[in-house]
């Protein structure tokens, strides 16, 4: 994690959506081969399949 002390910013990209949050999450191994395998089938990080499922959960709940 990077600490951005005395007004000094971090370097890289200038972004308007920062993504300064993190977040773990223990799993099963049945959970982390289900989690391989979509990244496998879609060509996506893991990072891209968990936001994906979270905007799939989001949407199918306001649909609601």
């Amino acid at each position: 994690m990077i600490r951005i002390e005395n007004g000094k910013k971090k370097m890289g990209r200038p972004t308007t959506e920062p993504k300064i949050h993190v977040a773990r999450l223990r799993l099963s191994e049945a959970e982390k081969q289900k989690l391989d395998e979509c990244c496998r089938l879609t060509g996506m990080s893991i990072t891209g399949v968990l936001k994906l499922g979270i905007d799939k959960v989001y949407n199918d709940y306001l649909q609601k």
